[in-house]
């Protein structure tokens, strides 16, 4: 197959071949079965994105189409900036949440506060077994955020 004509680039290497993406849609399923039994509701979104849950906690999980072992998980509890005092009160409880628990993140974008992590993993089975963890990490950077931006706690060395 021929370049696209001036982009220098093959076409084809632009898209995912199909036994790359059977192997990503095994992943899904391989991982969708274990939250499954694990006791997790769960889907496959709209978006081939996973979307799980037990009790209150919602999550998504999206899978690197181009990092075979690069996962994201985000909790689903955003919450919209309303104010600039919000703003201001939100950004310095994300700066301390995030440092205090260093495997998870607090990322403010266009008014929104979210909460991500993101475990590296070389196959679905060892992505299931580091899982708990990385969930207990990211529900731990929420419950440090709402502290912090609640001011019940503060930063200590």
């Amino acid at each position: 197959m021929r370049p696209i004509q001036g982009s220098g680039k093959n076409l084809l290497s632009n898209t995912m071949s199909v036994e790359r993406m059977m192997d990503m849609d095994g992943r899904r399923e391989e991982i969708l079965a274990y939250l499954r039994e694990e006791g997790y509701c769960a889907e496959k979104g709209e978006d081939r994105d996973l979307l799980f849950g037990k009790g209150e906690n919602s999550y998504r999980l999206v899978l690197d189409e181009e990092c075979e072992v690069f996962y994201t998980i985000l909790y689903l509890h955003v919450l919209d900036i309303r104010t600039p005092e919000e703003e201001d009160r939100y950004t310095r409880a994300a700066v301390e949440a995030s440092t205090m628990i260093k495997a998870a993140k607090v990322i403010i974008d266009e008014g929104r506060v979210i909460f991500v992590i993101e475990p590296f993993a070389s196959s679905a089975e060892e992505f299931c077994a580091i899982l708990p963890y990385s969930l207990t990490a990211l529900r731990s950077l929420v419950d440090a955020f709402a502290a912090q931006a609640s001011g019940t706690s503060s930063l200590e060395n």
